[in-house]
């Protein structure tokens, strides 16, 4: 996973840059002037970049059965080994 911090919601809104700057250094899901969106960080200089929203989060219950499945999937690699 990538080291830049983000920030997340468990229902993301999204904001216009020019009346709600995002965060600087933060991980967010930016939305291009044609109604497309990547993960990545705000640049001041691309004016490309028209929205911007927090990156999904998952509920606790849906995180502990990523957690749980990415455990199984590394035991069944290990004893493949």
């Amino acid at each position: 996973m990538d080291n830049r911090s983000y920030i997340a919601a468990l229902a993301p809104v999204p904001r216009l840059i020019e009346t709600h700057p995002p965060p600087i250094g933060k991980k967010i899901w930016i939305i291009t002037l044609w109604g497309n969106g990547y993960a990545g960080t705000y640049d001041r200089h691309d004016d490309s970049q028209f929205a911007w929203c927090e990156l999904p989060a998952l509920p606790p219950e849906l995180k502990r059965l990523l957690l749980a499945r990415q455990a199984a999937r590394m035991m069944r690699s290990e004893s493949n080994d």
